[in-house]
Order: C-alpha cells, then structure tokens, then sequence
C-alpha cells in the first residue's frame, strides 16, 4: 500500500507559503495508522504539474492533492486530474469554503483532492479522508508511533541509547530530530504486540532520562510549563526588560 501527498501551487516551490498541508496529512495519516511513502510539490504551470500526477499515480495507491481548487486563474486542479481518470469524480462538500473536494476511483487506485487553503483542508480530511481510504482494497499497515521530547540533553549521547534500544527490539523504527537545546524522539513499531513492546521500550528510555524528559502535546516547553503550572494551581509572574515581555508572551499565546 502505497499513499502519497502532492501539494500544488509556485507559491511553495518559490517559498512564498510553507507547506503545512503535508506536515498535517502526515501526521493525520499516522495517528490513524497509515504511512506516507511519498511527498511532492507541484508549480501550477500545467505541463509540469501534469506529468508529476501521472508519476506519482503511477506508483502511488492512494494520492491525496491539495490545493488549485476555486474560482482564480491559477486553480488548475481538476483540469490536468480530469483525463487521468475514465469517471467523473464525486464532488465533496467543503464545510468551509466554496471549493468542494474531489475524489476520482479508477480500478484499485483513488486520488482525494482537496482545497488548498490549510482550515479547509483540515476540515475536509477529517470528514472525507478516512472514509476515501475505506473505498479501495488496501492494505493498512497497523503501527504505534510515540513522541519523546528532551531538554538539555545532546544529540550525540541520546543516539548511542536509542541504538541499543533498536538492536534489542528489532522492528522498531526511532527518529531523532534535534533543536536548540531539545532533543525529539520518536519511535514507531508495527505488529498485534506493537502496543505492549512499546511501553516496554518507553520505560527503558524514561528510567535513564527521566530527568530530562518533559510531556507536551506539540513538543513545546511553553505548553509543558503551561499544563504543569495549572494542574499544580500555581502562579507565574515576570519581571523582563531585555526579553520585552517575550516570555510571558509565549506562554499567554497557549
């Protein structure tokens, strides 16, 4: 089984917009316990853009577009995805906009487009994504993936750890994504005993670091304080003049 994501549009091959459209398929895609092999971006010039389609259909079970859906000069997407398919496609109703998602089935393939403006797409994946997938005979491939974040903790250390982790687990699949003085871990395992050998592996790594290792939903310091200070019932006050409130910024934005 093989999905793929193509994002359309210059704007993202120019860097004018960043692509945040694949980084939530992505992750949408893996909660529910599917995996992208591949992501690619598309301008809008229409040779271009055409050939990429049929590249990617061509290895791809499952595509999913985003974006050049609408009324403006440079939405082009259901004009090159018309000849590639031998049907009309179904049209989906955008909860919130006026571009309506477009999905096309031919034989064991299917390809859902949606609109390219991130709230849209968001909305329309989490009412149409899961149910497209269902439509076509594919194999899911069931995996547990687990985010660990660090701080204070180098890069060089923490792979030694996670190289011994993965010698004793075979399977497991770890990434390890650093930043400025936090350490992102991750670690993805397959199979009906994925669930259990995976707390198992989480325990190895929280007895040696548990130190340095902190919980937030999206990673971020500001919402590990955030969420500790307020199931603690504490008060946090500042008092800054070189920062200029960036601090007590940052965690008021959560």
């Amino acid at each position: 089984m093989h999905i793929a994501i193509v994002t359309n549009g210059t704007e993202l091959l120019r860097g004018l917009t960043v692509d945040t459209n694949s980084a939530f398929l992505g992750s949408f895609l893996n909660q529910q316990g599917y995996e992208v092999f591949l992501r690619l971006s598309l301008p809008d010039h229409p040779q271009a853009a055409s050939f990429g389609l049929k590249e990617v259909l061509a290895e791809a079970d499952f595509v999913i577009t985003t974006g050049g859906l609408g009324p403006t000069l440079d939405d082009r997407t259901e004009k090159l995805l018309s000849p590639l398919f031998s049907k009309e496609p179904e049209r989906l109703p955008n909860p919130l906009g006026q571009a309506p998602a477009l999905f096309y089935r031919e034989k064991n393939k299917a390809l859902l487009a949606l609109p390219g403006v991130p709230a849209e797409m968001r909305a329309c994946s989490r009412q149409f994504l899961l149910s497209s997938l269902a439509k076509i005979p594919m194999q899911k491939r069931s995996f547990i993936l687990e985010n660990i974040y660090l701080g204070e903790k180098g890069e060089k250390e923490v792979d030694a750890f996670l190289r011994q982790l993965q010698a004793k687990h075979p399977g497991l699949d770890v990434g390890i994504y650093p930043g400025w003085g936090l350490l992102h871990v991750t670690l993805a395992l397959a199979g009906e005993q994925a669930k259990s050998c995976l707390c198992a592996i989480k325990e190895e790594l929280f007895t040696t670091f548990s130190a340095y290792i902190y919980e937030a939903a999206n990673g971020s310091i500001a919402e590990a304080l955030h969420t500790y200070l307020l199931t603690q019932n504490y008060k946090l006050g500042f008092g800054e003049s070189c920062t200029g409130g960036a601090l007590a910024s940052w965690i008021a934005a959560l």
